[in-house]
């Protein structure tokens, strides 16, 4: 710790502020310039003598209160350059990025000012006041994408005004976002003020130290080179011990026993150390409809269902009692609504293209499954011809099934469900080929296979150009499921066998729907406003003109109602509304019936924006960035609707991951640390603050001022 911090620069400045005292004494001793004066009497010559002593250069000087004050007053302007000040830490390092979270999390009211994000804000401020003028700075804030709030500059009234507007958002986290920004920016040769436009030199390849200020809801970083970047302080925001109760998921479906009626469903999670007890609100266009409570374990998430009887389109809404959220103490209040659109019913359009897998097309035949669509079947050569793919262009599908098929040149305008098979995103052009029907026969009659087929030589790419390895495995075993999926809700797996199946890792921003021994063999993953979920097995295989079971699933019930939730999940959005998984941030490619020129979309706030039509017929809508009800208005008529929710785990879970105890006597918890590449950047707790005394001795300052010209003005006027 310094105890002075120099402020005036260069330092040849304080050689003239030094003469300044001196130059107060001497004009104690100026003689006055006076003009000869004739008197006619020797009675005024000691006078005169008097005023000659009184202004000689070299008297010894009298007591004098003004020139006391004077020279305090200078003193204490002197000492206020000097920046003196005691308990915090010196600011590190001569370039500085301080990166801020604002992602949702950071809405947590466990500190001691009015959020994490306000608590993260007042530690960069107090920071920003200690650099040096020869230091620069930059402000990033991050969430699920990261901006630069303000470039590399060394004036602290510009960074203080930087870090006070970050504003809080709903959104996700994603470090790596800002870890990008923060190495493309970190050492560029000159920056341009864009104020006063004046460039300044910021040099390059010197290091550049990294403050990220956070509550570390997101994951290590891996794969990343950190450069000149030096990430010396992670400052973690919040308690361990925070409760938070959290709607993470609300939708709508049809009634299994009763297809004419919907139902909603919310899952309320526990991220508390204690089981609780919360009571679910139900409201429909701001009527109270419904309310349920129920029991959630420490931990875990329960759900609850209520019977939409007579409910109409229009804006459903789930809340969480405020009798729970006190018991709890709850700490984040984005969590604790969440909405759902309820459209007017219509029967969607599914396509099933299939070599003729008899298994598929007779689970697709029910009469549930025809309560959500039509049911079209296709040869896999329709996918050539041009008819079919104008119709996937213009997204004439709610859902495609492609049965040990893809399309050929791009993906359809719709959701899809891939069979045996993986999007063209996802795969290279060599697919794994099915195994014989001697090892089929084989393996129907012992239940099991080899441990393990040869590896291929393929690999996947994710819209985004990483790889994912793909590999084709024989007898995989499944050991975990997804059951908080819609996808896979009330499908048991566990008394099932897999003759053969790919291992689909999901693409970039997707979920492992089905972990086996071996890896993912279900996934699902988001495309440009539509998804696409991969089962990697076939149903049954297709070899010299016969068709051979690949797995027993057929015969158990969970087969049916696994069909049942994809077209509830993926045709029902039409009913329930667009996306049900919107996350905030995140832009939308709407999808309606509508081929007007523009549409207009009318947010929560009620704001309406006018988007237009693409060449491709879909309408790209950004501004989703609060939570909350959607409409797509045509004109005056509502043409559809959407939400937004916060529906993500890792936000909601608020409490702050603390590292393993390696003395567990001592009863004192420490944040983990944050993995950066191979680097690991140790928590710490948020840094104490330099407490400056320039401020108050100018005030002191001030106060002398005032008090010498009272002295002066008695003096002159008594």
């Amino acid at each position: 710790m310094s105890l002075f911090r120099n402020a005036l620069e260069p330092y040849g400045l304080w050689a003239l502020m030094a003469l300044l005292p001196l130059a107060i004494l001497a004009l104690y001793f100026l003689k006055l310039k006076r003009e000869p004066i004739e008197v006619p009497s020797t009675y005024l010559w000691r006078k005169s003598i008097e005023d000659l002593h009184v202004n000689s250069l070299w008297q010894k000087l009298r007591q004098s209160l003004l020139l006391f004050l004077q020279l305090l007053l200078l003193g204490l302007a002197i000492l206020a350059l000097l920046r003196p000040g005691w308990k915090g830490d010196r600011l590190e390092g001569q370039r500085i990025i301080f990166a801020i979270d604002n992602s949702a999390s950071m809405g947590a009211t466990d500190v001691e000012t009015e959020n994490r994000l306000a608590e993260a804000k007042k530690h960069v401020i107090q920071l920003v006041e200690q650099m040096d003028s020869d230091m620069l700075a930059m402000v990033i804030s991050f969430n699920d994408e990261a901006r630069v709030v303000q470039n590399f500059t060394s004036n602290r009234r510009k960074l203080r005004e930087a870090v006070e507007k970050i504003e809080l958002t709903a959104n996700t986290t994603n470090l790596l976002g800002a870890l990008q920004l923060a190495d493309g920016l970190a050492n560029p040769g000159q920056v341009v003020e864009a104020e006063s436009n004046v460039a300044i030199d910021v040099g390059t390849g010197e290091k550049t130290t990294l403050y990220i200020f956070s509550d570390g809801r997101f994951q290590d970083v891996k794969d990343f080179s950190l450069g000149n970047l030096e990430p010396q302080f992670f400052i973690p925001l919040g308690k361990s011990e925070s409760g938070n109760l959290a709607i993470t998921a609300f939708s709508t479906r049809r009634n299994e026993n009763r297809g004419d009626e919907r139902q909603a469903f919310a899952q309320v999670s526990n991220y508390s150390a204690d089981p609780q007890k919360a009571v679910v609100e139900l409201s429909h266009n701001g009527q109270f409809l419904d309310a349920q409570e129920v029991e959630i374990p420490a931990g875990e998430a329960r759900g609850v269902t209520f019977s939409l009887i007579g409910v109409s389109s229009g804006k459903l809404e789930a809340k969480l009692a405020s009798s729970a959220l006190t018991a709890v103490g709850d700490a984040l209040a984005v969590d604790n609504h969440a909405y759902a659109a309820v459209n007017d019913s219509g029967t969607g359009r599914v396509l099933l293209v299939t070599p003729g897998n008899r298994l598929l097309t007779t689970a697709l035949a029910t009469e549930r499954i025809r309560r959500y669509a039509e049911v079209e079947i296709a040869n896999p050569e329709v996918l050539t011809t041009k008819e079919h793919q104008e119709l996937a262009d213009n997204g004439a599908y709610d859902l495609i099934i492609y049965d040990q098929c893809a399309p050929e040149k791009r993906m359809p305008r719709s959701n899809t469900l891939f069979i045996g098979t993986l999007p063209l995103d996802w795969r290279t052009t060599a697919q794994p080929e099915a195994a014989s029907e001697e090892e089929t026969d084989e393996t129907e009659a012992t239940g099991a296979g080899e441990e393990e087929a040869p590896e291929g030589d393929e690999a996947a790419g994710d819209a985004e150009g990483d790889v994912v390895e793909i590999s084709r495995v024989n007898n995989p075993q499944i050991i975990d499921q997804a059951r908080e999926h819609p996808l896979m809700a009330y499908v048991e797996l566990g008394d099932i066998y897999i003759r053969a199946s790919n291992i689909v890792p999901p693409a970039l921003g997707g979920q492992v729907l089905v972990e086996s021994t071996n890896g993912p063999i279900v996934s699902i993953a988001p495309r440009e406003g539509f998804e696409d979920a991969v089962l990697g097995f076939e149903v049954s295989i297709f070899q010299d003109g016969g068709e051979y079971p690949n797995t027993n699933w057929y015969r158990r019930y969970s087969f049916p109602t696994f069909l049942l939730n994809t077209l509830s999940y993926f045709v029902g959005q039409r009913q329930d509304g667009l996306y049900r998984t919107n996350l905030p941030g995140r832009s939308l490619e709407l999808r309606t019936k509508s081929l007007a020129k523009q549409l207009t979309v009318t947010g929560p706030n009620g704001i309406k924006e006018v988007i237009k039509r693409n060449a491709d017929g879909s309408y790209l809508f950004h501004d989703t960035d609060q939570p909350g009800y959607y409409e797509i208005l045509d004109g005056e008529q509502v043409e559809n609707r959407f939400t937004v929710n916060l529906f993500d785990g890792q936000e909601s879970d608020v409490r702050i991951a603390t590292a393993p105890d390696d003395n567990p006597d001592d009863n004192v918890e420490s944040a983990a640390s944050l993995h950066i590449g191979h680097v690991e950047v140790a928590a710490e707790s948020a840094r104490p603050a330099r407490k400056d005394l320039w401020r108050p001795l100018l005030l002191v300052a001030v106060g002398v001022l005032l008090f010498e010209w009272y002295i002066y003005n008695r003096r002159v006027y008594l």
